[in-house]
Formats: structure tokens, sequence, C-alpha cells
């Protein structure tokens, strides 16, 4: 074999590694992906929701809450479900049943839907930022939010254990023209990539799941 054939799958892995970087991916994940190997699991953020009762609730400001109607609801749905699929032992308490008392407790502290439901969790969700659209674009689709994660834990007088920001972008890659698809199916892809990602936090995952959604 001549050194010009033996260097070509060199020139190859590099080429395909740079693209994968140039693309926003993890460099170490795409060494993984070009050798076919599995990429190490991400550690969960906080692991301390397995085997508890957890309530879940969300807060959307005003101006997201009244251009999306519904998003507090689906927000909420999509991180329960994301949770009961990849969290072992989870117990979670019933969203309408929530929703309810938070209709009709308009001032409430954390502590407090923790004791009405028993629960030993409770995971917050504070909406501040939402959109569908590329900034000053009405003709493209690009998902941005900013949304605060806290988790209160009942077992210690609702002390404040974990508390983080997220902010994901979808696509990450560049925006989706409206002309493509209906916002209504864009708004699902979004908010079924958001509930992953917040969910995220609270068990073990392999950053190749969201690749290609990336």
């Amino acid at each position: 074999m001549s050194a010009k054939t033996s260097f070509r799958p060199f020139v190859a892995i590099a080429l395909g590694l740079a693209c994968l970087i140039n693309s926003g991916c993890n460099p170490f994940t795409a060494l993984y992906f070009l050798f076919l190997l599995p990429p190490p699991k991400i550690e969960a953020a906080y692991d301390g929701l397995a085997r508890e009762r957890v309530v879940v609730l969300a807060h959307v400001s005003r101006g997201a809450q009244f251009a999306y109607p519904g998003l507090e609801n689906d927000l909420v749905r999509g991180v329960a479900r994301e949770l009961r699929e990849n969290v072992g032992g989870v117990k979670l308490v019933d969203i309408s049943a929530v929703r309810q008392w938070k209709d009709e407790h308009s001032d409430y502290e954390l502590t407090d839907v923790g004791r009405a439901f028993d629960a030993t969790r409770v995971l917050y969700l504070e909406v501040t930022e939402f959109t569908l659209h590329e900034h000053q674009s009405s003709t493209l689709f690009r998902g941005t939010t900013k949304i605060r994660v806290q988790i209160a834990d009942m077992e210690k007088d609702g002390d404040i254990v974990f508390d983080t920001h997220v902010e994901p972008v979808f696509p990450g890659s560049r925006p989706i023209p409206t002309s493509d698809m209906s916002q209504d199916k864009f708004r699902a892809m979004f908010m079924k990539f958001l509930a992953r990602q917040i969910a995220h936090q609270f068990f073990e995952y392999r950053p190749d799941e969201d690749f290609t959604v990336n």
C-alpha cells in the first residue's frame, strides 16, 4: 500500500471531524460518532427524583401565555412524560389536580403545594421568555426560551436543593422557513425538544440522543 493510499482514511476522518465541530456538535461526541462507538453517558445534574413523590408545576410569564395559549400545560405534560419514562420509580402527582389547586390558590409557596399533595419533591419551572420565531422575523421558525428550573425538597423543609437555568434553541443549526411547516407542527416539535432538555437534568443520557435534532 502506498503512503498516499494509507493517508486517505486519516484525511476523511479529519474532514468529518471538522464538519461535525463546525456544526456545533461537541468534538468529543464527534470522535465517538466517527469511530462508531457509543458515547459515554452524561450524568444527571440532580438525581434526587428517583422513587420520590413529585409535583411538577410551571409559571409562564403573562406575555408568553397570551401569545401561546396552553403553553404552561403543554410544558408540564411534556416534562412529566419524560420523567415518567426515564426516572426510575418516580411517582408524579396528577397534573390536572395540581392545575386545579393552582387555580384556587393564586398566592402560594412551593412548600404549600408540596404539603397539599404530600409530595417529597416539587419541580418548579418558571418561563420568563418564549418564542417560536427567529429574532425579528415572521417567516422563520426558531424556538428560544429562558426557563428557571428549581427543586424544593419537602424532606428538608422545602429547601431549594437544585436551581438552574436552561436556554435551549431549536433547531440549533439554522431556522426553518414558515413555508415548510405549520406553526402547530413546529410548536409540537419544539415542545418535545424543550421537555427533553429540561428532563435531562434529572437522569443520565447519551449526548447522541439529540444529535439529529440539533
